[in-house]
């Protein structure tokens, strides 16, 4: 499998990437600082998000994990330091209601489309 192990930013910042070589999924990135900020990942085996991200996990051992829906739509993170963002999705899979870490409070996402051909979405938070 041909992976990008190296990107460069035009800033010249670089990035260093490892790879499962039997399925290609990312098993680790680093920036140009080396082992210091490396982050781990792990991918759900089975189940609704089989061969998605189910964790990454930094050098000291903090972690975010993800959960899936039955279609693959993210709909659970939980960071580092605790915080947890819920969100339900419609069966398109568009986000129609979140739970944000910073406030706790709900909110409700509309969709408004302005077009009959090929709609753009637009969306906004509305306070429940």
């Amino acid at each position: 499998m041909d992976n990008v192990t190296e990107s460069i930013a035009p800033t010249g910042e670089v990035a260093h990437f490892g790879y499962d070589p039997a399925n290609g999924n990312r098993l680790w990135q680093r920036d140009g600082r080396g082992a210091p900020s490396r982050v781990n990942l792990a991918y759900y085996a089975s189940g609704n998000g089989a061969g998605l991200v189910r964790l990454s996990r930094d050098r000291p051992g903090a972690k975010d994990s993800v959960a899936y829906d039955v279609r693959g739509n993210l709909v659970f993170s939980l960071t580092p330091l605790g915080y947890v963002t819920t969100s339900v999705v419609d069966r398109l899979g568009r986000p129609r209601v979140a739970t944000s870490p910073s406030s706790g409070r709900r909110a409700l996402i509309r969709h408004r489309t302005t077009s009959a051909v090929f709609p753009p979405v637009r969306s906004h938070w509305a306070p429940r």
